[in-house]
């Protein structure tokens, strides 16, 4: 079925303002995506798109349940709310703009398969806005399935969170894992490609034979306001996105700080000397909240602090401890070293009783 528009332009104005909206909207919602994976970091819906291993994506959802309960909350709220404006603004937008771009062009053209090959992207969206929606549907679906999990647990006392199956990749069961999560790998792979395949191939295609009209001065006098409007929104929209303030000590950077070593074993090794932990004195864990500098070193100014604490001597050790930890490497924004803060937990307890 060949769809003859009489004024496409507007349409595609109106898909392409909703897309730059949606896109504005989502960015924002993006600022609060944190996950304990393995110490509090921010996330994007990327990195769920496009994980080095499937189990990555459920230790970035079962790292969101382990934080407090209003961060937790928080983030929960964004994701819930960023999966709702993809699926009824950003989505239909897109691929529905697309759409009108591949089929307007078909329309013009004189040759035959130049006209059958525009008219099948322009179809093609549909399966685009099929695969979309069902991967959007998988991700909430994860979202309640490793709600309860509890595969992000310290591996010892003293140890932050992290993935107790990295912790012995050569045993025969870690093996059998890995090798069972590589098929869902696979298939959300095959997912990403059929839905960005057509819908990159049909913009780029589309974009350039509207470019190449223009050059050559097949184009109609009417759609150039139309033009205008696409080149205007599109300004504001890079405007807006650039306008922001740049805080002297960030929360959330393009490259987070990580440490140059083992900070499990550093902490562990750390809290097992303490007299007061052999003899179970000390008991409870507690989150120092403090910040890497553009040299990688702990500051002193702001100094470590206690977010969440048992109370007892838990604070002024787990701060001990933090201050002495070696030199980490140092976060990144565009590339520049920069302040940032950092959250970590401290769990004390009598390893020798409980291993």
């Amino acid at each position: 079925m060949i769809m003859n528009f009489s004024n496409p332009w507007p349409l595609f104005c109106f898909a392409f303002g909703l897309m730059l909206l949606a896109a504005y909207l989502m960015k924002k919602l993006e600022k609060e995506f944190y996950t304990q994976y393995p110490v509090k970091r921010k996330f994007t819906m990327l990195e769920m798109e496009f994980p080095n291993k499937y189990s990555d994506i459920k230790y970035l959802i079962s790292g969101i349940y382990k934080l407090p309960q209003n961060e937790k909350a928080t983030t929960l709220k964004a994701v819930k709310w960023q999966l709702l404006i993809d699926s009824f603004l950003y989505v239909p937008a897109v691929y529905g703009g697309i759409f009108i771009l591949c089929m307007t062009v078909g329309n013009k053209l004189q040759l035959y398969y130049g006209k059958d090959f525009f008219y099948f992207l322009a179809y093609a969206q549909f399966l685009c806005l099929i695969l979309d929606y069902i991967e959007n549907i998988l991700f909430s679906w994860l979202f309640k399935r490793w709600k309860d999990e509890k595969d992000i647990i310290p591996i010892k006392a003293g140890a932050i969170a992290s993935q107790h199956v990295m912790s012995n990749e050569n045993t025969n069961g870690s093996q059998k894992e890995k090798i069972k999560t590589d098929y869902p790998l696979i298939g959300l792979r095959l997912l990403e490609g059929l839905k960005w395949t057509p819908s990159m191939l049909g913009a780029i295609c589309g974009f350039s034979a509207v470019i190449y009209f223009w050059l050559s001065g097949k184009y109609s006098t009417s759609s150039i306001p139309y033009i205008v409007s696409v080149l205007l929104m599109l300004i504001i929209f890079i405007i807006i996105s650039l306008k922001k303030t740049k805080p002297k000590i960030y929360n959330t950077v393009d490259q987070m700080p990580v440490p140059n070593y083992d900070l499990d074993k550093y902490l562990t090794d750390k809290i097992d000397k303490i007299e007061g932990v052999q003899r179970g004195m000390i008991k409870g864990c507690v989150s120092v909240k403090f910040v890497v500098n553009e040299q990688g070193n702990i500051t002193s100014e702001p100094a470590p602090q206690i977010i969440r604490s048992p109370g007892g001597k838990c604070d002024d050790e787990a701060i001990r401890i933090v201050k002495e930890m070696q030199t980490w490497k140092c976060g990144k924004q565009k590339g520049k070293p920069v302040k940032v803060f950092m959250e970590i937990t401290l769990c004390f307890k009598n390893s020798k009783i409980n291993d």
